[in-house]
């Protein structure tokens, strides 16, 4: 009998991937990530808004009561925590429950952090102005100010000065996501660690290198896979991340953690039940030939793992981040798309529009992903298909625009 997955939400690396098993899959999405492709390789689809978990469960209780589901899984943020319990609910293998909310929670996990940690990153809850203007007093440092549910460094602000916390605020208020964690700021290059849980036994696959806009907002506009660290700090940033997969409880899936150096010592900023966006988890398997959906999908059915084929010894992806600004014209996206090296070229960017701040990853305007022998290399040569891409731009004041 062929087995029965049910995935919940996700990009097109979810589903239809987890479909090319040659598995039944059950599909809940929302309406606006349905895809022509989803639609084609699952075995029902089902579109309505699985964060209302009351709905979900019994849906899911429904389609397993008929077709009887042997997993459920899920690869995007809001919908790991519906897949789980669904999961659950039914008795069939998923990742726990337990592991997803408190890594969903940014205040949860800093506090499960606290408990175990040697030397814990401070933080505290903000409700108020007042209570962030008192923690900045008292960590006597710059702190960052973030909600505790955000994704995609929405709503991140850092925060130097007392005169620095009123737009911090603001900043993380239009993300409607409240409330709000603040945490001493860890100075140091960030990185992310990408890994692969099967029955609690986690495997680091890597270290990709990050590349943001820096202060005040973090927004990230480029990664490298692999990190170019030595052995030594790679070995000490495994370390970590494994205890802290252990701890959280992660069972089973891909974990996307983020990590600062602080001298030799790396500090945990924060981790995921799910695989790195931005495309890294495509450069995970470009590089070490590891597809991590189908990889998590079949050790969840039982199914023997699909076969391990590299493509390169590198990869590298750069985003189009452009803002506050009027495009006048663009041009050479061919020859972008044809550079040495080049994988893809996802471009959203067109004459005429008109940008406004980059607030979070949403608002980058697509990216190029590329390969080569280095992901030193890789990112070079995603650098030269973005030189090859004419884009003027005008500022408001350029315009006349006030």
């Amino acid at each position: 009998m062929r087995k029965h997955l049910l995935v919940v939400g996700g990009n097109d690396s979810s589903a239809v991937k987890a479909a090319e098993l040659d598995v039944d899959v059950s599909l809940f999405q929302l309406r606006r990530l349905l895809t022509p492709a989803q639609i084609a390789s699952v075995t029902r689809v089902f579109v309505f808004d699985f964060e209302h978990l009351d709905a979900t469960l019994s849906l899911a209780r429904a389609l397993h009561a008929h077709y009887p589901l042997d997993a459920a899984v899920s690869f995007w943020e809001r919908a790991l925590l519906p897949a789980s319990l669904a999961g659950e609910a039914l008795g069939v293998r998923t990742n726990p429950s337990s592991a997803v909310r408190v890594t969903r929670d940014k205040l949860a996990m800093r506090a499960l952090l606290a408990a175990d940690a040697a030397d814990p990153v401070r933080f505290c809850s903000c409700p108020s102005m007042s209570e962030l203007l008192r923690f900045l007093d008292q960590v006597g440092r710059p702190i960052v100010l973030k909600p505790t549910l955000g994704s995609g460094s929405v709503g991140v602000s850092i925060v130097r000065t007392s005169e620095d916390a009123e737009g911090a605020w603001q900043w993380a208020a239009r993300t409607g996501l409240q409330p709000f964690i603040a945490e001493e700021y860890i100075e140091g290059p960030e990185y992310s660690v990408e890994s692969l849980s099967l029955d609690g036994q986690h495997r680091i696959l890597g270290v990709t290198e990050k590349h943001t806009t820096g202060p005040p907002h973090f927004i990230e506009i480029g990664h490298r896979f692999p990190a170019d660290i030595p052995e030594r700090m790679f070995d000490r940033v495994s370390d970590v991340v494994v205890r802290l997969l252990e701890h959280v409880g992660h069972v089973v899936g891909p974990a996307h953690s983020e990590v600062r150096l602080v001298g030799d010592r790396p500090i945990v900023i924060e981790t995921q039940t799910r695989f790195g966006g931005d495309q890294i988890w495509e450069m995970v398997e470009l590089v070490l030939g590891v597809d991590l959906t189908k990889t998590t999908c079949a050790h969840l059915l039982g199914l023997p793992p699909p076969p391990v084929l590299p493509r390169a010894g590198g990869a590298a992806i750069r985003f189009f981040a452009y803002e506050n600004c009027h495009l006048s014209a663009v041009s050479g996206l061919d020859e972008s798309r044809s550079a040495p090296g080049v994988v893809r070229v996802e471009c959203k960017l067109h004459a005429g529009d008109r940008l406004g701040p980059l607030t979070s990853s949403s608002a980058r305007q697509g990216y190029v992903l590329a390969c080569a022998e280095s992901s030193v290399e890789a990112w070079h040569r995603a650098g030269e298909a973005i030189g090859r891409l004419h884009v003027l731009t005008e500022s408001p004041s350029d315009r006349g625009e006030q």
